[in-house]
């Protein structure tokens, strides 16, 4: 189903930062601030045709991380004392952040900031969104590994979805997997990076296949409240 997201209206171009993380994208169509994770799709939709599935996922996964509350509610993405340069990888895919202030390694999506939070502010907005993804999908497991980090995964070969996302295929079960959902006993460990597992994992995340408009699913739904009140009245 269509979004903000993929809409011509939005102007790519035109972002507003949020305090703490993410972005607000501007609809020239009403001439406001659209946040397309939370925001649906408006009659006046027209598809963008020219912008490519990657694109519209980037602009999904801003949108969905925009944060504007204070520095005060921040969190370790945003803190003067996580290193961002300093970062544990996960066996399967992630990363953990350095607190330089009490030496321990940082889950900058699960661990909320301490009191003794003191905002980078030299820290950009983008910066801090790659370090709260990083750490969001750290798994330094080995059990039930996903097809994003599986050797048999041909990360070239996608099938993009009609609305959003893709597949990819799997050369071991001859045919497309969601990475971010499927796991099989075939695992066999790959040795592609951790920013290239954790894109897998997102486009898969992201694969929408279902193009259809949401005035047909309103259609639909009016026709059955319809043909359910003509059997009411005549069959009851």
């Amino acid at each position: 189903m269509e979004g903000c997201n993929s809409c011509k209206h939005l102007k790519v171009e035109s972002k507003k930062p949020g305090r703490t993380s993410g972005y607000l994208y501007f609809c020239e169509r009403y001439g406001s601030w659209i946040n397309v994770y939370k925001d649906s799709a408006c009659d006046s939709y027209e598809e963008a045709l020219d912008r490519s599935t990657t694109e519209r996922n980037a602009i999904y996964e801003d949108c969905k991380y925009y944060n504007d509350d204070s520095p005060a509610n921040s969190g370790c993405n945003s803190c003067k004392y996580l290193s961002s340069e300093n970062k544990k990888p996960g066996r399967t895919s992630g990363y953990l952040y350095l607190c330089t202030k009490n030496g321990t390694w940082i889950n900058a999506y699960k661990d909320s900031a301490c009191n003794l939070y003191d905002e980078a502010f030299d820290r950009s907005t983008t910066e801090r969104n790659a370090i709260y993804e990083n750490s969001k999908y750290y798994d330094d497991s080995f059990t039930d590994k996903g097809c994003n980090s599986c050797d048999y995964l041909d990360p070239k070969a996608k099938k993009p979805g009609k609305a959003g996302g893709c597949l990819y295929f799997c050369n071991s079960k001859k045919n497309y997997v969601n990475a971010a959902k499927d796991y099989c006993e075939n695992y066999k460990e790959g040795y592609r990076d951790n920013i290239e597992n954790n894109e897998i994992y997102n486009n898969s995340k992201n694969y929408d296949d279902d193009n259809t408009p949401l005035g047909s699913y309103l259609f639909i739904l009016l026709l059955m409240i319809i043909i359910g009140i003509i059997c009411f009245i005549f069959f009851k």
